[in-house]
């Protein structure tokens, strides 16, 4: 695990030949704020964890993380995410979401708008987040799917069977009632 030091990249390819990589940590490391497109590209059916908290993270780019298997954990935590839009984060639910994988989003200031309606519509996707709280500090798993209903769908983001695509452009007005 790497942590607290000026390294604000992971090389290319760096991942490649690490077949039997159990956890891969690169905390405290300003990896932020776009975490590009193939920077983490695992080849690895061990892999269990993947260790991202506190890199000033905000938004990554479709194909960012690859490689997961469906009990991998993402640790996202202490990042500066404001959204969890459908694109990039959609491929690495929809693994993880087939068993006991998940990405914690704890501590991050997430606007719950339209641009997480694609989520909060779908217990399994949104069951494999843990840990997510709205800036309003509404939990995650307390938001209403119907609060999301008047989210404009669009087409799919990009080839895939996406029927819950939604645009990310308006904000919502979400009320929890106990």
């Amino acid at each position: 695990m790497t942590s607290n030091n000026n390294i604000s990249k992971v090389p290319k390819g760096f991942l490649m030949d690490f077949e039997k990589l159990e956890s891969f940590g690169w905390t405290d490391c300003n990896l932020g704020p776009t975490l590009r497109y193939g920077s983490l590209e695992f080849h690895s059916e061990a892999l269990r964890g993947i260790y991202l908290y506190g890199d000033s993270i905000s938004s990554l780019e479709p194909y960012a993380i690859t490689g997961l298997m469906v009990d991998t954990k993402i640790d996202f935590r202490f990042n500066e995410f404001s959204e969890l839009p459908e694109v990039p984060f959609r491929p690495m639910i929809e693994v993880l979401s087939q068993e006991q994988g998940y990405i914690d989003m704890a501590v991050n200031p997430i606007e719950c708008g339209c641009s997480m309606a694609w989520l909060v519509r779908n217990p399994a996707f949104l069951r494999a987040v843990h840990g997510g709280q709205c800036t309003d500090g509404t939990f995650f798993e307390d938001l209403e799917p119907e609060a999301f209903q008047d989210c404009i769908e669009m087409p799919p983001p990009f080839s895939g069977d996406f029927s819950d695509s939604i645009a990310s452009d308006r904000i919502l007005d979400i009320h929890v009632y106990p």
